[in-house]
């Protein structure tokens, strides 16, 4: 074994003995400088043979800790990025650990990690406690790395702590059941230049908002992590997790990074901060602020915040995420987010048809509120997707401050919204539960907004889905939403959709009332389904039943004053409005509120309108000018009104008599008394044989949709030759009781016979 030294006193003996012409042969061969230069090179590979484990690959088995292969994790880290591995390298944590530095894992250019040669370390539960500012370790540019089972503590009270970051395209980590603790910090920040969080994905190892021209990290996974803080009430990081990427490459290269299934129990400012990334995805992760006893948080607040991402081979998107306890457990008004608070603030996401924007099976519950507050604030997104989302105990306490709930504004291409829930939440000012605004195609399906109370102390509207002007050009859907149970403070409107082209079938709106008891006396109409400045349009099988106003209800009000070769269809509906539990003397009810003044073609037919103990009872309210309006096999039933009234543009009428004899209706109108089959469980099927089987099938005015009135509000299968009026098909067992007709032991063909049936 030689070292340095003796290196050097070999190469001199070699020129003595070369200046006394013993190597005379070689030296007429080979000149001096020669024979030199390959000395040199001889003595530096002989030293990279000897010199040690340090300078070796590392592969197989090895130890970091007290009396471990490597003392620290920084030694382990030095080792792969200096001498690289050359076959999978199994890491075991043997001690505690202590750092006062980032510790850095790098690859080495000549033999880093691959697939097959990957570093695995296991933490074994043990901790490492970094006492430096900034993060505890940065992946940096290396890849195929699993860190496992290590609680991360940070151990120091400056702001910009960082739990695990990612840089200079750091590819297919993975981060697993890790703790990562954050023990004293005290205060809070909005900076994210100063700001810290428990994982981050930046280019700088000081400040969180820096991107270069490739991704920090991609492809890494981040999995069943707890994310917490671990001193008393302290208020949390800026951020839970910081996602930094750039314009610079996001239109075009994918991050795709996961972060999925954590536990996240504090945070000050943002839960998820996802900026200029492609294909990333949130899913399933619990965030709180579990770790607060008060409201210590920043007084704004974002659960999730998506700006600006792409989605190129696989949608950017937030699964099955929970927010929960804001602004802590056990929080009531008095201890509410004092500003603006947002569920999701989605700006600009660009999703494909192949790979929409995803915000899917969310749930935000147990929010509190003291200003202006969005379930998702959702500006210029293409290809959105909302689904299963449950919003509930979100109470937005102000009085003087709006809910704007899913504020969804200029969704381009389809806009899909279906699956969400809204429940259980209150709110004390103007209300929009569901703000739809421009945009391209809208697809809302399947969404219920239930038990919920809305404007008291004031007198604040309540819309529960406002829809404003989506694409004329496109067949629009509004499907099987429900509306139920929900006491409003003053004026409501249930579904207002204003300037729609499409479908508008199979909704509910059963069982809601006005009420404000903090605010006095409470008044208003519920407007039902309002749909305001229609094109073509069909509106079937929907239900309207058992809802009170103060001044009253309306059932269908369609108006319409656009202009065109537009046809609206209004078919097999169920509209029962009872006035008797308004306190109101002058109770109004609107049955059929048609008024599509300028189509060319309207069909009203099928309907069941029921109107009771009303002070001014409208069964039926049209007008139309030089349209082919057919209207005909629709039954009403007026109880108990103060007075029963038709409009329409030939001529007024108190009675269904009267109204058929406008000439405007066919003579197939009746006014039979319904029985319905089961109103305290919603199902207002008609029990009454002179009402089944009476609606024939006529084919829909639209090329598009059903070619018939095909399904009922439930989707059943309709009786194929004649239907039952309303939005319900039902069916009556028919049972033989009583008869007198008798049939003789043996008759001929043609035999006859007469007789009476009881049925």
């Amino acid at each position: 074994m030689f070292f340095l030294g003796e290196f050097d006193e070999i190469y001199h003996r070699y020129l003595r003995l070369d200046n006394c012409k013993i190597f005379t042969k070689m030296t007429r061969n080979y000149n001096l400088k020669t024979l030199q230069e390959r000395f040199k090179t001889l003595g530096f590979a002989v030293l990279m043979a000897i010199s040690g484990n340090a300078f070796s690959q590392i592969s197989g088995n090895v130890t970091v800790g007290s009396g471990g292969t490597y003392s620290s994790l920084t030694d382990l880290a030095t080792a792969i990025s200096s001498s690289g591995v050359n076959g999978a390298l199994n890491v075991t944590v043997t001690s505690d650990l202590n750092e006062s530095a980032i510790v850095y894992l790098r690859k080495n250019a000549s033999l880093p990690p691959t697939s097959t040669n990957t570093i695995t370390i296991d933490g074994k539960g043990f901790k490492l406690r970094s006492t430096g500012a900034n993060a505890a370790i940065i992946f940096d540019g290396i890849s195929y790395t699993t860190l496992k089972n290590l609680t991360v503590e940070k151990y120091t009270t400056s702001l910009n702590q960082k739990g695990i970051q990612f840089m200079n395209n750091a590819q297919y980590n993975t981060v697993d059941k890790c703790n990562i603790e954050f023990a004293l910090l005290a205060s809070g920040t909005t900076s994210s230049a100063s700001g810290g969080a428990y994982i981050v994905f930046s280019q700088s190892a000081t400040t969180m908002a820096s991107a270069g021209t490739v991704p920090a990290g991609s492809y890494n996974t981040i999995s069943n992590c707890l994310m917490r803080t671990t001193n008393s009430n302290s208020p949390g990081p800026y951020a839970a997790i910081v996602d930094y990427g750039s314009s610079s490459w996001n239109t075009s290269t994918a991050s795709n990074n996961t972060i999925k299934g954590n536990t996240i129990e504090n945070f000050y400012y943002f839960g998820v901060y996802n900026y200029y990334t492609n294909g990333d995805q949130f899913i399933n992760n619990d965030i709180s602020r579990a770790n607060a006893t008060s409201n210590n948080a920043y007084s704004v607040a974002y659960m999730m915040y998506s700006y600006y991402t792409r989605s190129t081979n696989r949608s950017t998107m937030y699964e099955g995420n929970k927010f929960h306890d804001l602004p802590y457990k056990g929080a009531t008004a008095k201890d509410a987010y004092s500003s603006t608070v947002y569920g999701i603030y989605a700006y600009y996401n660009y999703g494909t048809a192949a790979n929409n924007f995803m915000v899917k099976d969310n749930a935000f519950q147990n929010i509190e509120c003291a200003s202006t507050n969005y379930f998702g604030y959702c500006y210029y997104n293409y290809y959105a997707n909302y689904d299963g989302n449950l919003v509930q105990n979100w109470n937005s306490a102000s009085t003087s401050s709006y809910l704007y709930g899913w504020y969804m504004y200029y969704q381009y291409n389809d806009h899909i919204f279906r699956n969400n829930t809204i429940r259980d939440c209150r709110t004390s000012y103007y209300t929009y539960f569901v703000y739809c605004y421009y945009g391209d195609k809208k697809i809302f399906t399947n969404n219920k907004i239930i038990n919920n109370t809305t404007a008291q102390g004031t007198t604040g509207y309540t819309y529960c889905f406002y829809i404003y002007y989506p694409s004329s050009s496109a067949v629009n859907i509004f499907e099987d939403n429900v509306l139920d149970s929900n006491t409003f403070g003053y004026y409501c409107y249930g579904n207002y959709i204003y300037y729609w082209n499409g479908t508008y079938n199979r909704n509910r709106i059963t069982n809601n009332i006005i009420d404000n008891p903090s605010y006095g006396t409470p008044y208003g109409y519920i407007y039902s389904m309002y749909i305001y400045y229609y094109f073509d349009l069909q509106c079937n099988n929907n239900l309207v039943a058992n809802n009170s106003g103060i001044y009253g209800v309306l059932g269908l009000y369609c108006y319409s004053g656009n202009s065109g070769s537009y046809k609206a269809e209004f078919k097999q509906n169920t509209i029962k409005i009872d006035g008797k539990k308004s306190s109101y003397a002058y109770h109004y009810a609107y049955g059929l509120y048609v008024y599509p003044y300028y189509h060319t073609k309207v069909d009203v037919i099928g309907n069941q309108v029921d109107l009771r103990n009303n002070y001014y009872a409208y069964f039926t309210y049209t007008y139309n000018t030089g349209g082919t309006v057919f209207w005909d096999y629709n039954n009403y039933y007026l109880s108990g009104n103060g007075t029963n009234y038709s409009y329409s543009q030939n001529g007024t009428a108190s009675t269904v008599q009267e109204w058929i004899n406008t000439g405007l209706p066919g003579t197939h109108e009746t006014a039979i008394p319904p029985t319905y089959k089961d109103e305290a469980k919603g199902d207002f099927s008609l029990n009454v044989f002179e009402l089944q089987n009476k609606v024939p099938k006529f084919n829909s005015l639209h090329s598009w949709g059903q070619t018939w009135n095909d399904d009922d509000i439930n989707k059943n299968d309709r009786n194929p030759v004649r239907s039952d009026v309303g939005a319900f098909e039902g069916y009556m067992n028919i049972t033989g009781v009583k008869s007198d007709a008798t049939v003789p032991a043996q008759v001929c063909s043609g035999h006859q016979f007469e007789g009476d049936i009881t049925i």
